[in-house]
């Protein structure tokens, strides 16, 4: 039995009279050119939660005279039926039954500070209570949306019988997480044990009670294996966990289930990831009772907390996503125009386009350089050159030379003519090269031709170090990083690791590029996510057709070494600029400012390091045959330990 307590006001939670109020139509909603509900109309399927729900039980369910027969004991079990956080409290334990259930609530100076919903004082006791026939949980990370809704389905399976429970999940690890949590709660305590008759993993989990209620869990999947496991499945109560995630086939099937009865309650829980699909949609539509509650409400949020995971994460459409839980705009450019102009500065290059040569600016002391390339067999070879510079707390970052190699007959010979001069101009630290497109090509060929030189004599020392600074990068492999919340490590593709980590140095104004780089400006200006996966993970291209990205690859690329080999997030100790910049050992020990400049007083030693570079001999380069060097193989140079470089 159930009681609409919107008739009943004296009895309605504070929180659900406000829902009301907020949620009461100001105009009339029309699709498809009628209106389908009126001004006026509170369109939440809902029956309202209680404001006491002893006394509600009391007057609405079984009367003043027969619960004042009942002992204490009989009234808490007859009210926990009626509440998913009472039962909770009297059933569920969890850490392997070392923690009490609790429903956690924002403390009051974070409400304050920024400006919380109403009900984050109560967050969680509103997402479990809440009796919408549609419910949207936009939530931030660590929220507790696995404990809540966990326990909300352990009550609704225990409190009714031959409950058929579907929970729809984007990947297997996420179901894997949220039947860990049941588990949990289940096996810890030993009445709830007891019930259980059937507990299976494979090839999808399923839990049932001697009640006959059961819950069964299935991932988005990538075809159609999992859609037709759902297919024939019942549902009587259907919940979608990351639910923006979710793929729109499997969507589309698990929704066909709610048409086999009537009012099938629909709970989706999620981080936003961007995408305006089914989730976006449900979350907008006034027929859903929509939370939104970000990180901050978490009761251990504080100040440092936000210092860290703000430095942590890798920019802020990400913070936005996954701390903040807003949509935020899958439209707007990746690198802001805002902080594009700000990152412009007015110097120009040594090499620049081919049909536009710059002023040489050349290498300065106490500065350390990193290459990118990206190798394209339809746009040509693009390279891009990066300085830093430590400067007491802060680290400059800056475009320093960018070249462009049109393709033609021999553009492979070229480009790695044009790689192994630059690399004698600025010595870098480090090459990385995209080794799609010709790439892994052009890195065997300079891998080959500076073994060939590890026991030359004469040969100069840039062009023996290629050997171990030369690395291919593959844009469709993984890479391993550190989870802002947890720490652990955390497996995420290579190319929107690699955008986010250069928008990160745009957002924290630490990259200066050339005004004059009109052709970097424009794609930086024309990058955009063109769409993002069901698993979140976004793809990018440029707005206008006569745009392309090759020089913006090779720039991340560059970026792309600068952070993997000094500072690889979240391995080392921060700063205040969320990349941390330590002394490694490959990068090897660099002389002070003080000690170049009096290599430089003369004024002759920078003018002619870039002579002798551009006066050397021409580099021969491999031919197709010769011995292909992979980099496995460490071969010890003549010159022993490498010269002294100031340190990053």
């Amino acid at each position: 039995m159930t009681v609409d307590l919107k008739k009943y006001p004296d009895y309605l939670h504070p929180y659900c009279k406000k829902c009301i109020e907020e949620n009461t139509l100001k105009k009339d909603v029309i699709e498809d050119g009628k209106v389908v509900h009126k001004t006026g109309k509170f369109c939440i399927k809902c029956t309202g939660i209680p404001k006491d729900f002893y006394k509600y039980v009391e007057h609405f369910i079984v009367g003043e005279d027969i619960w004042a027969s009942y002992s204490e004991e009989k009234r808490e079990y007859v009210t926990s039926l009626y509440s998913p956080t009472i039962w909770a409290k009297n059933n569920l334990h969890a850490q392997g039954g070392k923690e009490p259930f609790y429903t956690r609530s924002a403390t009051k100076a974070n409400i304050k500070k920024y400006d919380l919903e109403d009900g984050a004082d109560e967050y969680q006791f509103l997402l479990m209570e809440c009796t919408s026939l549609e419910t949207v949980c936009r939530l931030g990370r660590r929220t507790g949306k696995t404990y809540g809704t966990a326990a909300k389905t352990l009550w609704k399976m225990f409190t009714r019988e031959r409950l058929e429970v579907l929970l729809v999940t984007p990947m297997v690890s996420h179901l894997e997480t949220m039947f860990s949590q049941i588990k949990d709660f289940i096996y810890n305590e030993p009445h709830l044990k007891a019930s259980v008759v059937t507990d299976k993993g494979q090839p999808y989990p399923v839990i049932k009670l001697d009640n006959g209620s059961v819950i069964r869990g299935f991932p988005s999947g990538q075809g159609e294996k999992e859609n037709t496991a759902i297919r024939s499945k019942a549902c009587q109560d259907l919940i979608g966990d990351e639910a923006d995630f979710i793929n729109e086939a499997t969507m589309s099937v698990a929704l066909a289930l709610l048409m086999d009865q009537k009012d099938v309650p629909q709970t989706l829980t999620s981080t936003p990831c961007g995408r305006r699909d089914y989730f976006y949609d449900q979350d907008m539509s006034p027929e859903t009772k929509s939370f939104w509650f970000p990180s901050m409400v978490s009761p251990v949020w504080d100040e440092s907390m936000e210092r860290r995971i703000k430095k942590q994460y890798p920019t802020k459409l990400a913070y936005t996503h996954e701390v903040l839980a807003k949509y935020g705009s899958q439209e707007a450019g990746v690198f802001q125009i805002g902080y594009v102009d700000a990152a412009r500065a007015k110097y120009r290059y040594y090499a620049g386009d081919a049909e536009n040569p710059m002023e040489f600016g050349g290498p300065e002391p106490g500065w350390v350089y990193l290459m990118g390339v990206d190798w394209n067999p339809e746009a040509g070879v693009e390279i891009v050159m990066i300085g830093v510079k430590q400067e007491k707390s802060a680290t400059k970052v800056r475009v320093v030379d960018a070249f462009h190699i049109e393709k033609e007959a021999f553009s492979q010979v070229k480009a790695n003519e044009k790689i192994i001069e630059m690399n004698r101009i600025y010595n870098p630290s480090k090459i990385y090269i995209d080794d799609g497109g010709g790439g892994s090509t052009a890195i065997e060929y300079l891998h080959a031709f500076s073994f060939d030189l590890q026991n030359e004599k004469t040969a100069q020392e840039a062009d023996v170090r290629i050997l171990e600074i030369a690395k291919g990068i593959n844009f469709g492999s993984q890479i391993e990083t550190k989870d802002p919340f947890t720490g652990e490590d955390k497996k995420r593709p290579m190319k929107p690791f690699m955008v986010e980590n250069a928008v990160r140095f745009f957002e924290q104004f630490r990259i200066e590029i050339s005004e004059y780089d009109e052709k970097l400006v424009k794609q930086l200006e024309e990058y955009v996510i063109k769409n993002i996966s069901p698993n979140g993970v976004p793809t990018y291209t440029v707005k206008s057709t006569n745009v392309q990205d090759h020089r913006l690859d090779a720039l991340m690329l560059a970026l792309l070494a600068l952070t993997m080999e000094s500072s690889y997030l979240g391995r080392v100790a921060e700063d205040n600029i969320g990349v941390s910049f330590v002394k490694l050992p490959h990068l090897g020990n660099f002389t002070s400012e003080e000690e170049e400049k009096k290599k430089t007083e003369d004024g002759t030693f920078m003018e002619n390091k870039k002579q002798d570079a551009l006066s050397a001999k021409s580099p021969t380069i491999p031919r197709s045959g010769r011995t292909s060097i992979t980099g496995k193989r460490v071969v010890k140079s003549r010159h022993g330990s490498r010269p002294h470089r100031t340190n990053i």
